[in-house]
């Protein structure tokens, strides 16, 4: 615990995804010290909602009235007859309030540090810094930020973060299967450059792997890894020097950045006031299996490169787990919950033959008609699928939970409050003067004279 004499630990930043303008809301208003956006195809998630230049402004200004700042991602390669216009759409993001760009092509990164000095530049993942000469060239470059690849373990990350520039690591959200920014698989299979914003994620197909006679040895989601949470690893991170912390999903929804946005909130504040005594809390892993998971793993923070970072049965959001079906005829079957549903969640059943989800909507507990299943009870629930006894149920989407994720980020959601110091000044003969401190910001006005 730290003592009088220890100084104050450095709290690194939250740093959390903003597809859109409600994700954005979400991750503000759940504690997110920064948000990564993008802005039409200038981005490694075009397939996101995105910003305008209008939306852009509206953004900055509803980030910033709440002390968060706010960074675009330009993280792609340039072609040579793009640079102009990349470097166009950087100095608009910068004239309505970006706090930073994120950059992966080196080209754009000089031409942004030549043209905008004051623009903050971060160097993408995408990059790939792995090690010391990296970082240290990327820093001659102008990167005032490094985001580290997230091939590297805790250990390495706290090498890195010792050379006189800022690093970032991610710690919650998908890991790919390649290396950092170096992935050519979805190029050559589909024609969509990872590297142009347009990953078509071939790594969660199903494959064949063939022994050397030609014989399928095994078929499944062989490329498809679990997904990073790095709650565990927060006092190590801290301790290691890092400037912030980022979740990866600007392809998620809102409610999962919310959710997720929320949790790492909690645990980093935690974890940076007592890390000896820190520990995750089992009701933040549940909200995060239930927000979305393939499966957790530290992965490569821990040194984890084998089948224990992999999913390979299942490549998508395989929810908690709930019950069992007891018994099922026709469209009805019987199940034995062991965690407590509501009628509005959606569940899925995992049969012998696949999988088949649903709402449960049509629910009776007792022969009576009910809205919720307490945890320990049997429940008759119209299926809409074929099932059998033993099958497995669960949960995909907890009603519940969606619904406060959403109170946090809907109109007429509660405003963050900011303190504010105000001193007003009145002097016989001299005008009136106010000023007002924020955040270290202070801002002053006179009347007539």
């Amino acid at each position: 615990m730290a003592t009088s004499s220890t100084p104050p630990r450095r709290v690194p930043e939250l740093l959390a995804p903003a597809g859109g303008v409600d994700a954005l809301r979400a991750a503000v208003n759940n504690g997110a010290d920064a948000v990564y956006l993008g802005m039409r195809e200038l981005n490694a998630r075009r397939g996101a909602e995105n910003f305008d230049a209008g939306s852009l402004a509206d953004a900055c200004r509803y980030a910033h009235l709440r002390g968060a700042r706010v960074y675009l991602t330009a993280n792609v390669l340039v072609r040579d007859d793009e640079l102009g216009a990349a470097l166009a759409l950087v100095a608009e993001a910068w004239a309505v309030g970006v706090d930073a760009v994120i950059v992966q092509d080196l080209g754009l990164l000089a031409e942004v540090r030549r043209a905008l000095p004051e623009l903050r530049v971060h160097a993408s993942t995408q990059i790939g810094a792995h090690n010391t000469a990296t970082v240290r060239a990327l820093a001659a470059l102008g990167a005032a930020r490094v985001t580290l690849a997230r091939e590297l373990t805790v250990a390495e990350v706290a090498v890195l973060a010792a050379h006189g520039v800022e690093v970032e690591s991610f710690v919650h959200g998908a890991l790919c299967f390649a290396y950092s920014g170096q992935c050519l698989l979805s190029s050559v299979v589909g024609g969509r450059s990872a590297n142009r914003g347009l990953c078509a994620q071939p790594c969660r197909l199903p494959y064949a792997l063939l022994d050397p006679s030609g014989a399928t040895a095994a078929e499944a989601h062989l490329l498809s890894t679990r997904d990073l949470c790095g709650l565990e690893a927060l006092p190590r991170l801290i301790a290691a020097g890092v400037a912030a912390l980022k979740i990866e999903g600007r392809m998620k929804s809102p409610e999962y950045v919310a959710l997720v946005t929320g949790v790492y909130r909690a645990a980093l504040d935690r974890a940076a006031a007592d890390p000896d005594a820190f520990e995750v809390l089992p009701a933040e892993e549940a909200v995060l299996a239930e927000a979305f998971s393939r499966g957790f793993s530290t992965a490569y923070l821990d040194g984890i490169r084998d089948d224990r970072m992999m999913s390979v049965k299942r490549p998508n959001n395989r929810g908690v787990p709930v019950g069992r079906i007891v018994s099922a005829s026709g469209a009805e079957a019987v199940i034995a919950f062991d965690r407590a549903v509501e009628s509005a969640d959606t569940i899925e059943v995992w049969t012998g033959s696949g999988r088949f989800a649903q709402r449960l909507s049509e629910v009776a507990v007792g022969g009576v008609p009910a809205r919720s299943v307490p945890a320990g009870s049997r429940a008759t629930v119209r299926i809409e699928g074929r099932a059998g006894k033993g099958d497995r149920v669960v949960r995909v989407a907890n009603a519940a939970l969606l619904d406060a994720a959403r109170r946090t980020f809907a109109d007429g959601a509660p405003a963050s409050l900011v303190p504010a110091d105000v001193a007003v000044t009145l002097r016989i003969g001299e005008p009136l003067r106010v000023a007002l401190t924020a955040r270290g910001v202070t801002g002053e006005a006179s009347g007539p004279p």
